[in-house]
């Protein structure tokens, strides 16, 4: 599932600055299909219940690492809470003085070259904290270069509040941003809501206005945010949880709907929850079904009627550590002037536990699958691609201190076999390997963690039509291994990767090797000095080019407390002619007037790649900046 996540973000653009690089407007088409074959992927489960008022968090990880390698944030902030794995769980403390009302809780995996998220959830207390909290920081400024001068405001934050004993909560958050290309300043609300707790029947009832969450995990719906009205009814101990809603399909965010009902030409109504049905087992029902108005089609071209309904059982197998998901969504569409459309999607996950349940060593296989209609399209779940079927199967060993994964998958789309339609098959095979020798050694290996990964990812043309777009085959394999250590005062990461694309079509093969090297020392709160470099080479029949990448950034108190020097610099050398070189220098100078307040003087130079907004080509940026971070109430 991990690698497949990674394929994941490829596709969508969230590494796009990480990708592999190789003709990524070929690979990214083909391995988009193959999110598709992780039903984790198509539902993650982001909000959890507390086990009791103010109980623990119980969350399900798909890589097993040590505590001592998991930091956690509430809110935005760093926070010491409790950490123990029971089976295949990890059981999260909160710490006192959360307030009430909702949060958001972030695990990231430590790394020396930067920690890695692990993932999100969202949880809701009713004890301790202020009535009011405002937290967040802000920056405004001006800057002069070549190209003229401008100002800048920037900035984050969150408010929030709790009355009548929790029976009243709201939040809003914002976001003050720059366009890079217009330079105007602009506020967004990024998310917001105020609700009412109340009792009904012995569970709570929840009236909410704002940024909605379904509490159900279907086909139907992905967890995006979106805008909205809702009545919750839900149990204390968590084991049922049903929402009545109407909301704005599209992620709501900005300031035009902020309620999420003004455009009936964007709303659907509807219902979503989940129950465990059975006392005292954890077999669990989730579903969702909703109708109304929203824009439909590939391009989105008019509103039009989308009604559907999905469900989802999930929970263990009465055969040793093993549980299973499937999954069932229908769906029907009319766009204004057009013919109706019933489409339907089905996904199943069954994982085999092959050891004891209770041991620290575990062994599983799961087996995958997903078939989804070409005209399924449920605008609650708009990233489920559609007329494409595929399976796979992953074995998975966990350890304390070993983890290694052996996974395969295969995917094609075009399920009618319409003629007129390119039938593409993609495939793809993966062995993942991780050492983390630190649960039981203080000498060298302490803090440290080695990793190796061997994949191969490959497209294939079944069917090409007249007239349809050449095919795009390829085979991709890659390697990667190396080694992180995370100390206390210090950190260090060494990687190497080798991209091998070879073209089933005829066109050029290419290979990437690129080897990357990190460290950070920070012996103290005030000081920081980081260190990065990266060589690459790229390989073709016709030609091979080199590039180097050497990074600094040195961060320490002139006086403490008061007066702080920031220095950066870095260059970038490409032999490929394409390709752009660049350099650039730093300088921030930092006076502390308040705690919270600060006042910078920022002097930077950049060239070429790495030139300025400001200083296009070359030159020199100088800009003042008065920062203000700001935490008012809360714990």
């Amino acid at each position: 599932m991990a690698r497949l996540g990674l394929l994941f973000l490829w596709q969508t653009g969230l590494l796009e600055g990480r990708a592999l690089g190789l003709r990524q407007d070929i690979i990214a088409t083909a391995l988009a299909g193959l999110v598709l074959l992780v039903p984790g992927l198509l539902a993650a489960q982001t909000r959890v219940e507390p086990d009791g008022p103010d109980g623990p968090l119980r969350l399900r990880l798909d890589a097993f690492l040590p505590t001592t390698r998991i930091r956690a944030e509430i809110d935005g902030q760093t926070s010491d809470v409790g950490l123990v794995w029971v089976g295949r769980d990890l059981v999260v403390t909160l710490p006192d003085g959360v307030p009430g009302g909702e949060h958001v809780l972030v695990l990231y995996r430590r790394a020396a070259e930067g920690d890695t998220e692990l993932g999100r959830w969202r949880f809701a207390t009713a004890s301790g904290g202020a009535d009011v909290s405002l937290t967040g920081s802000l920056e405004a400024g001006w800057a002069t270069g070549p190209a003229g001068d401008e100002t800048r405001l920037n900035g984050s934050g969150r408010l929030g509040f709790t009355a009548g004993g929790g029976r009243w909560q709201g939040s809003l958050g914002f976001l003050q941003s720059r366009d890079p290309e217009t330079r105007a300043s602009s506020t967004e609300v990024t998310d917001w809501y105020l609700e009412h707790h109340g009792r009904l029947a012995g569970r709570d009832l929840i009236l909410r206005l704002g940024t909605q969450e379904l509490p159900a995990e279907t086909l139907l719906n992905d967890q995006g945010q979106r805008r909205g009205l809702s009545f919750r009814l839900a149990g204390v101990e968590g084991r049922d949880d049903v929402m009545v809603f109407a909301v704005q399909p599209d992620t709501g965010s900005g300031q035009a709907n902020l309620a999420g009902l003004s455009d009936q030409d964007d709303l659907v109504r509807g219902v979503a929850g989940h129950v465990f049905p059975f006392a005292g087992s954890s077999q669990r029902l989730d579903i969702t079904a909703f109708s109304g108005r929203a824009d439909l089609g590939s391009l989105r071209l008019r509103p039009g009627d989308v009604q559907g309904w999905g469900l989802r059982l999930s929970g263990p197998l009465a055969i040793g550590p093993s549980d299973y998901e499937i999954g069932y969504a229908e769906t029907s569409t009319r766009r204004d002037g057009a013919a109706l459309r019933q489409g339907t999607a089905l996904s199943a996950e069954m994982t085999f536990g092959l050891l004891p349940e209770g041991d620290d060593t575990s062994l599983s296989l799961t087996f995958e699958g997903a078939r989804v209609d070409r005209a399924f399209q449920s605008p609650l779940n708009p990233g489920l691609l559609s007329d494409v079927q595929g399976g796979g199967a992953v074995l998975r060993y966990t350890s304390s201190v070993w983890q290694w994964q052996l996974s395969g998958h295969r995917l094609r789309d075009n399920l009618d076999d319409r003629p007129r339609i390119p039938t593409e098959e993609y495939r793809d095979l993966g062995f993942d390997l991780f050492y983390q020798p630190d649960d039981f050694t203080g000498g060298w290996q302490n803090g440290m963690t080695f990793y190796a990964s061997l994949t191969q990812d490959e497209q294939v043309r079944r069917h090409t039509p007249d007239g349809a777009a050449s095919a795009q085959d390829f085979r991709l394999h890659s390697l990667s291994f190396g080694a992180d250590k995370v100390q206390p005062d210090y950190g260090w990461s060494l990687a190497y990767t080798q991209d091998r694309l070879d073209d089933l079509t005829g066109r050029p093969d290419e290979t990437r090797h690129r080897l990357e090297g990190l460290f950070a020392y920070t012996p103290d709160d005030s000081t920081t000095l980081t260190l990065a470099a990266e060589l690459g080479q790229v390989k073709t029949p016709q030609n091979r080019y080199h590039s180097q990448r050497v990074e600094m950034a040195y961060g320490f108190d002139l006086v403490p407390d008061l007066w702080s020097m920031l220095v950066e610099a870095g260059a970038l050398r490409h032999e490929d002619p394409e390709q752009e070189d660049g350099a650039y220098f730093g300088l921030e100078l930092g006076r502390k007037l308040t705690p919270d307040t600060s006042l910078l003087l920022r002097a930077d130079w950049g060239r070429g790649a790495e030139a300025l907004e400001l200083a296009p080509g070359k030159g020199w940026v100088f800009a003042l900046t008065l920062r203000r971070d700001f935490a008012i109430g809360g714990p």
